[in-house]
């Protein structure tokens, strides 16, 4: 059964698999080039009163909650015909930590319990899903395995799980530890805690926010702050590499790795804007023209398509936005408020 994950503020990432083989032994059920490329997007919209959970399929909106609370969505996980989406909605002026699968909402804690989650991974019938879980003045990182609780720390600071990938035995899980002023990027495998290496110097804060494993290789996304400008970085097994000008203002979120291409979204500030784009191989991209700002948060690749998911504002409305190859497609219009946070493919 294949199986497609993606990350997204605060983002998610993709790798899609294709075996040749003879033209004899071809099954037209397994044969990928006979189906339809099938774009499915996650975000919110606004509904009036509060932000709607929202999830595209062919740019076809589905809103996953009513409105009755603030709701977001943060990475998807999709495993045959099968859709599970993280997030939360507010219960009053408390986020609810939730998974919906095909629609359906499994809350992760009792309404009472301030609880937040962002990523997601399903392997097999196991469904994983990070944030954390609110204990007294701090927050403290989180993952579920099919609806259980598991802590990852003891510290006497906040901490939160932003991603979560599962491969094979191995629970990998990225995030960060706040003690209030700074931010220190973490990761955990199976439990065991690692600080993320920093290599600026005057770092005042790093934080991780998307996440994918291939072939043993860990690739972490994120951004640090430095003599107060922020900059994008990602580590691959622990080592930073920086993705930034050193000039201008820049954030990594979603990544997704094909073959040796590791393919990363975010923005870069140019002047006054922001300015979506993506890096392959660490070269920039630029998918906006910097006339309005924009910004990418997820990325999915499809054979030689490269396909990244947005926000633009147009006419002074934020407008939920994909591009395929640099080309933008709309998922709204302005006068309607929203956002994406990430983007997967599939055939059908």
């Amino acid at each position: 059964m294949k199986q497609i994950s993606t990350s997204l503020l605060l983002v998610s990432a993709i790798i899609i698999f294709f075996s040749a083989c003879k033209k004899s032994d071809k099954n037209p059920d397994l044969d990928e080039s006979n189906k339809k490329t099938v774009v499915h997007v996650i975000g919110k919209v606004w509904g009036g009163d509060n932000f709607l959970a929202t999830y595209w399929k062919d740019g076809v909106a589905t809103s996953l909650t009513q409105g009755n609370g603030e709701a977001y969505v943060g990475e998807m996980s999709i495993v045959g015909q099968d859709v599970y989406i993280a997030g939360y909605e507010y219960n009053g002026d408390n986020p609810v930590a939730a998974y919906w699968k095909n629609g359906v909402e499994t809350k992760l804690t009792a309404d009472s319990i301030t609880s937040y989650c962002k990523s997601i991974d399903v392997v097999g019938n196991d469904v994983f899903v990070s944030g954390y879980i609110k204990d007294g003045n701090r927050t403290v990182a989180t993952y579920w395995k099919n609806g259980s609780p598991i802590s990852l720390s003891n510290s006497q600071y906040s901490t939160n799980a932003i991603s979560i990938r599962v491969v094979g035995n191995d629970v990998h899980v990225a995030g960060y530890e706040s003690n209030g002023t700074a931010h220190k990027a973490v990761y955990w495998k199976n439990g065991v805690r690692k600080d993320l290496s920093l290599n600026g110097q005057n770092v005042q804060a790093v934080q991780a926010h998307a996440m994918t494993v291939v072939n043993n290789n860990v690739y972490i996304t994120g951004y640090e702050l430095a003599n107060t400008s922020y900059g994008a970085i990602y580590w691959k097994n622990a080592s930073q590499s920086n993705l930034s000008n050193g000039s201008d203002e820049s954030f990594a979120r979603g990544v997704a790795v094909d073959g040796s291409n590791v393919y990363i979204a975010g923005y870069e500030k140019v002047g006054t804007k922001r300015v979506a784009v993506y890096w392959k191989n660490e070269v920039l991209t630029k998918l906006s023209d910097g006339s309005n700002d924009a910004e990418a948060f997820g990325v999915a690749i499809d054979g030689d398509d490269v396909y990244v998911s947005g926000i633009e504002r147009i006419n002074g409305e934020t407008v939920a936005v994909y591009w395929k190859n640099g080309s933008q497609v709309r998922l709204t219009e302005p006068g309607s408020t929203s956002f994406t946070t990430g983007i997967a493919i599939t055939k059908e």
